[in-house]
């Protein structure tokens, strides 16, 4: 008897056929197991085919919500309903699918082409996707068929034309959405800002002052407070306050251990001090003074500081005015030092300008509150009565 090649057993006759007994076994075990294999990878398959197709409802509803399918089914029960249409752009877009809710409105305004809430609510739409140019197409057409709609569509427009920054036609249209609303704050900020965009510092201050007017107890006054005074400055318009007056609150700014706050100098150019308790003299850069105009005509002479290199000679100048939140202080002396304003900054509010005031420090609130001494009385200033109506009248 003859051998097998593959596991050297004795090869068995069967007829005029010659096999292994122990090899043929093996080869029916080895297509068994692949049978089987087989059943178990088709039946995987069709599972997760299930699974998807049975969760693929409920993908849709987590993300629009149940608003839309409620929506969904109102179309498809009616496709005519153009409340059921109305209902179902709505419930895209407070789910922020503005893309699936323009081709409906599109669809709405066709059907009813002088509906001013679908044009606007289409509009709406394109400024969440970014899209401004197609957005003021819509607020120009609706403001076209119904001048007097709405001072929303001119906010609206006003804000597209802002967002893609042409400050003159949002202007434009914010001062008539104004006339349609004058008592809005929101509105007064947005116009303030694009005067301030436009360099007129005047008309930005008006409004700026008619919006804290308006709303007193805005979260972020002191700042819309401290901008005022930046505005003014630059219009070379500074409302100070009368003789007499209590306390002021003036913002800080924390950087690393140190706080700064915002003054004007000489009327004219705003800086960023450090409110340094520690130091005896206010000191600015001599970038700075060069460009209020001091030239070394104007030093005064000198002064012996200590500094981190050691002792130091600070050359004196004399500014006209310093003011701080709606406070300013005439002739005050100045040191040039440059190291006094590095990281940017401009330079030192020392104890010669803090002695004026009683002030509090609220920390935690990053607020500075100034008491002026009874001492600084005849070194405050007031502007004109008949000036500030003046103003306020433009």
């Amino acid at each position: 008897m003859l051998d097998c090649i593959a596991c050297g057993q004795k090869i068995s006759s069967f007829g005029d056929e010659l096999y292994c007994e122990k090899c043929t076994n093996n080869s029916k075990h080895l297509r068994f197991k692949q049978r089987i294999l087989l059943f178990l990878m088709s039946f995987i398959l069709l599972l997760l085919i299930g699974i998807l197709f049975w969760t693929k409802p409920q993908k849709v509803e987590t993300r629009f919500g149940p608003f839309v399918r409620q929506a969904s089914r109102r179309v498809l029960a009616d496709p005519q309903d153009q409340g059921a249409q109305l209902a179902l752009a709505t419930a895209f877009m407070e789910q922020n699918a503005y893309h699936e809710a323009i081709p409906i409105l599109s669809v709405l305004i066709q059907q009813q082409p002088q509906s001013s809430s679908f044009l606007q609510l289409r509009a709406e739409a394109h400024i969440q996707r970014h899209d401004f140019h197609s957005a003021i197409n819509d607020l120009e057409l609706l403001i076209s068929k119904h001048p007097l709609f709405s001072s929303n569509a001119y906010l609206v427009l006003g804000d597209a034309y802002a967002s893609i920054e042409s400050w003159h036609a949002a202007k434009e249209n914010y001062l008539a959405a104004i006339a349609l609303d004058s008592e809005n704050s929101e509105l007064e900020r947005k116009i303030a800002h694009v005067f301030q965009e436009i360099n007129d510092f005047q008309s930005a201050a008006f409004h700026l002052e008619r919006s804290l007017l308006l709303r007193p107890n805005q979260s972020e006054c002191l700042l819309l407070r401290n901008k005022l005074t930046l505005f003014r400055a630059e219009a070379g318009i500074l409302d100070l306050l009368v003789p007499g007056i209590d306390s002021i609150e003036v913002p800080l700014t924390q950087w690393s251990n140190i706080f700064t706050t915002i003054v004007i100098l000489d009327n004219n150019i705003p800086a960023q001090l450090v409110f340094d308790t520690g130091a005896s003299i206010t000191t600015i850069t001599s970038e700075l003074a060069h460009s209020l105009g001091y030239t070394e005509k104007d030093v005064l002479g000198s002064i012996n500081a200590a500094s981190a290199a050691g002792p130091i000679s600070l050359p004196m100048i004399k500014l006209q005015n310093i003011a701080i939140g709606e406070l300013i202080i005439h002739d005050i002396e100045v040191g040039i030092c440059d190291a006094c304003g590095m990281g940017g900054l401009d330079g030192l509010l020392g104890l010669n300008f803090i002695e004026n005031f009683i002030i509090e420090f609220d920390v935690h609130n990053q607020i500075l509150n100034l008491h002026p001494r009874q001492t600084l009385t005849n070194n405050i200033s007031n502007i004109q009565t008949q000036e500030r109506q003046a103003f306020l009248a433009r």
